[in-house]
């Protein structure tokens, strides 16, 4: 007699115990755990309610298991039966003789008034690797085949959705996921006709695995239903929910059915240490006028894991760890700091000291519910305290931000930018130690988003064998720190795209990884499993991924690794397969995800080729984002097509990033341009046609270390992990625009020399050519470009502003000095600037003047020079 609970204790000790080996391992190490498969049912049995008066025969119950291999192993089924749901609960079920097979069909069933059967199935798979052999197996969800007379009673609700169990881990971040149920009802005839019954629900907690006797949970009355953290015990937690079917008979007579869906655990199992803490209000910077008074510094913590949050503040040695440039390239000096004694609470007011002091608080969590360390402590944002004068600047321009809270005042929104961890063998390998200094939010460049390679294995004479051997290849290779750049990208709070070039060989009709070729339509269902392979091994050794694409570049056929996809292709291939991530975990932004994001076909250039999938429903509500490469077809933006909309308020709203462009001087003897000053113009202009005229959400550039990237890669005149001018100019943008809106302002004025600034956001064929954002676009247009930014919460504006040349160091407007006048309502709080001037400054910082008032700011904006400002609510 098996057991649910057996059953799923038993798969989630397979899983835990292949996750605590493979951390155990390590992610390069050369031993491989062979894993035991635990089946996955794709169709699981169904539900029947039949009417006494017209029941015939017994259905066909059946499950389905998705794509399994022979090598993966060899299935086996059992189906069971019991008499009641707490049949169920106290004695598991009763193995059904003769009933091996994936199909059943019922027997000895009555047909009376009120009587339900109960039935599952159990898949195994027997697994034999040399002399072992193991087993690992899942139960199917439940069938109820039930009888109602339609005469006098309701019929049962037909639920085709039980709740399942779940297990999380005290002091890890315990991300609590819904439960959810789902049931219909059957269509009935009464006098006045054919009617249907109205479904409710009501959900239960209870001391013990028993679907009778619980307590009420008030408000719990919807299909779905999410439970507190706080309410979760140390151990099984239970629950269950009672479904209604209620036909109305006439105006006072209706008739009702009642039926418990299995009852569910959420086992909360003791963690290794107490889980650190999240912060959930972060110290604000203040600026305080001379004469003024300080108000309170506030951080408010959250356990995830049930425990006690105390604090402690400190004042710091600076505003933040340091990037210095050693004898051996950049080195880290982390913050110091001296505990201020009493300062325990959440709250602490500093003193008002004449210049810039600098606090944070340690927040603690302590759980004496955990084996080893009971205390764990995040240390918050550093607060900047700056006892300053107001002051004010003649200013030659204005520029007036709009309202951000205004819907017309509002452009896309911008989840950030970087570049992609390129990894053929022609290429410098990317350390963890360069992505940290690429993503790290605090002394590093800030980006968030890394993209990364599915590297195909194998050829035409190598066949395919796993994700794991692909991605065991390349560390051995290479690439190292393949896994852990993803990994150091999630600890910064960024977001990793995986991309393919192509898949195995042996699928495609040219049956080579190279471009010239398409997926064979055989092997649509075998590609889905192979992308969803991969999202599921990074998510086993510990690398977690947030979006997954099914082509780079669909529409190109280089002379390399590639595939060829007709956007038809696409959409049938999104048709056929769905979501094929669904319940794989991912991460982004800093936290967990229930599935892993999924993205459409790269575009080389025109983003036309997503419009067949945009414009089929079904295909569209499978793909959750899409992306283009502004190669060739610059300007033209996805949201041509009538089924998608940058705007925040569009119902076809969807993020298309921009997820590659490459600029260079194409030639060996013009290379060592590419990393000076002069040339960082180009790219600044690439990412402000991404931003401000495409309303893009996100760039991403090609590899993001190399001479004429981001950081060095010892070629052409360039050092070995060193910041670039093309990496310091990004680094405003990201620094000052990640996980934003962009928002409109306008401008009046002259620059400097007292010359009519021209107009805004027009063509040159419509006004002389405008000295600030001119839309005709070119790599080499000499405009100044400024583009605004509003936070999530509305505290925080930003502005991002760079005076291009051209690649001689000529041209370009000298704009001067801007008043930037807040919008209503907002009064500044503190002002950060950053201005770039050159190829060894990048991060001089910049001191804003803010008027008595904190409504208005003052800046300089001078020839060649990149400046960001932001300001933070007071």
């Amino acid at each position: 007699m098996i057991n649910r609970k057996t059953v799923s204790a038993f798969a989630a000790f397979i899983l835990c115990s292949l996750l605590v080996l493979s951390c155990q391992l390590g992610v390069n190490d050369p031993v491989r755990l062979i894993p035991i498969i635990e089946p996955y049912i794709s169709v699981q049995p169904q539900s029947f309610s039949y009417d006494t008066n017209t029941y015939t025969a017994p259905p066909e119950l059946e499950v389905k298991v998705w794509e399994w291999r022979r090598e993966d192993g060899n299935i086996s089924y059992q189906w069971y039966t019991f008499s009641d749901i707490e049949d169920y609960c106290e004695n598991g079920g009763t193995p059904i003789t003769g009933a091996t097979a994936a199909a059943y069909t019922p027997s000895g069933m009555e047909n009376a008034d009120g009587n339900i059967y109960f039935y599952y199935v159990i898949v195994t798979n027997n697994f034999i690797d040399g002399t072992d052999r193991t087993e690992a197996s899942i139960q199917s969800t439940l069938s109820m085949i039930s009888f109602y007379n339609a005469n006098t009673s309701a019929p049962f609700p037909v639920i085709t959705r039980h709740p399942v169990n779940a297990e999380y881990t005290i002091g890890r971040a315990a991300s609590i996921s819904s439960f959810e149920a789902r049931a219909e009802s059957n269509e009935v005839t009464i006098a006045t006709g054919p009617t249907r019954g109205s479904i409710s629900y009501q959900w239960y907690s209870n001391e013990v695995f028993s679907s009778v006797d619980g307590t009420l949970i008030d408000g719990a009355d919807k299909p779905s239903y999410m439970p507190e953290l706080s309410s979760l015990k140390r151990g099984e937690n239970y629950f269950y929910v009672e479904i209604t079917n209620t036909v109305r008979v006439s105006q006072t007579v209706t008739r009702d059915r009642t039926i418990t869906a299995l009852p569910i655990i959420v086992n909360m199992l003791p963690g290794e240490k107490a889980e650190a803490p999240r912060i959930a209000i972060q110290p604000k910077d203040q600026m305080i006028f001379s004469g003024g008074t300080a108000v309170p510094l506030v951080v408010e913590g959250v356990s995830l894991d049930n425990g006690e949050i105390t604090y402690q503040w400190y004042e710091a040695s600076a505003a933040g760890d340091e990037r210095i440039l050693g004898a051996s390239g950049f080195e880290v000096v982390p913050v110091t700091g001296t505990i201020i004694t009493g300062a325990t609470n959440g709250a602490y007011t500093p003193p008002v000291t004449a210049g810039k002091k600098f606090y944070y608080a340690n927040v603690i969590n302590t759980n004496e519910d955990v084996i080893g360390d009971t205390t764990a402590i995040l240390r918050s944002k550093i607060a900047t305290v700056n006892v300053t004068a107001s002051g004010s600047m003649t200013a030659n321009a204005t520029i007036t931000l709009s309202d951000p809270r205004v819907m017309a005042n509002r452009f896309q929104f911008i989840r950030g930018y970087g570049g992609m961890d390129t990894a053929w063998a022609n290429f410098p390998v990317t350390t963890a130690a360069d992505t940290e200094l690429m993503y790290n939010q605090e002394w590093g460049l800030g980006y968030n988003i890394n993209r990364i390679m599915i590297v195909p294995q194998g050829t035409a004479s190598k066949k395919f064998t796993s994700i794991d051997d692909t991605i065991d290849e390349l560390l051995d290779a290479h690439r190292p720190d393949f896994v852990n750049n993803v990994i150091v990208t999630n600890r910064n709070g960024g977001y990793v795209l995986a991309s393919p070039w192509t898949p195995p060989a042996m699928w495609k009709t040219n049956n080579s990884i190279n471009a010239g070729g398409h997926l064979i339509h055989a092997y649509y269902k075998s590609f889905a499993k192979y992308l969803r392979d991969f999202a599921q091994t990074m998510y086993y050794r510990g690398a977690p991924i947030y979006v997954i694409s099914i082509s780079n570049e669909p529409n190109y056929a280089g002379g390399y690794d590639g595939c060829e996809w007709t956007p038809e292709q696409m959409r049938d291939f999104w048709i056929e397969q769905g979501r094929f991530t669904e319940g794989v975990r991912g991460w982004g932004g800093g936290r967990s995800i229930p599935t892993v994001l999924t993205m459409n076909g790269e575009s080389a250039n025109t983003p036309a080729i997503n419009f067949a999938t945009l414009a089929d429903p079904q295909a569209r509500a499978a793909v959750d984002l899409y992306a283009r490469h502004v190669y060739g077809e610059q300007t033209t933006t996805l949201w041509s097509s009538p089924f998608a909309d940058w705007r925040e308020d569009s119902p076809w709203r969807t993020e298309c990033w921009m997820t590659e462009h490459n600029i260079n001087s194409a030639t060996p003897t013009s290379y060592p341009n590419d990393h000076t000053w002069n040339y960082v113009w180009r790219f600044m202009n690439d990412v402000d046609l991404v931003i401000r005229l495409n309303y893009e959400n996100a760039f991403v550039w090609w590899a993001s270390k190399r001479f004429y990237s981001m950081i060095g890669d010892g070629q052409y005149g360039t050092t070995e992990s060193e910041i670039l001018p093309r990496g310091a100019g990004l680094s405003h943008y990201a620094k000052y625009s990640n996980e934003t809106t962009r928002f409109n302002f306008t401008m009046t004025g002259t620059d400097r020399s007292g010359t009519a600034l021209g107009n805004l956001n027009m063509p040159s064929s419509h006004s002389s050519v405008p000295k600030v954002n001119n839309s005709d676009f070119s790599l080499d247009n000499p405009s100044a470009k400024i583009t605004a930014y509003v936070s999530q919460d509305g505290n925080e504006l930003s502005l991002v502003m760079f005076t291009p040349t051209n690649i001689r160091g000529e041209g370009g407007f000298d704009i001067g000095v801007i008043e930037i006048k807040m919008p209503p309502d907002f009064e500044i709080g503190s002002a950060h600037g950053i201005k770039t001037v050159q190829r060894d400054v990048y991060f001089e910082g910049y001191p804003v003047t803010v008027s008595a008032d904190r409504k208005s700011a003052f800046v300089d904006l001078g020839r060649s020079q990149i400046l960001s400002v932001k300001f933070i609510r007071k």
